[in-house]
């Protein structure tokens, strides 16, 4: 593991054109903590771990 802000991890799974980002949260923290997500300041102190589900795209589907 290495030190990675969650702004980086956010990014990094955005840029991925062969993937598809399908739920992003706080790990260890409940599910309606998600907004803390959309605040950045905030989001680096709170969120220690980040939990991205990612999937691939069905074939044709865009």
């Amino acid at each position: 593991m290495y030190a990675a802000s969650v702004a980086h991890g956010l990014r990094w799974a955005r840029s991925r054109t062969d993937l598809i980002l399908v739920e992003k949260r706080p790990r260890y923290l409940p599910p309606w903590t998600r907004f803390i997500l959309h605040i950045p300041v905030l989001r680096e102190f709170v969120t220690w771990n980040l939990w991205l589900v990612l999937r691939k795209p069905d074939p044709g589907e865009h």
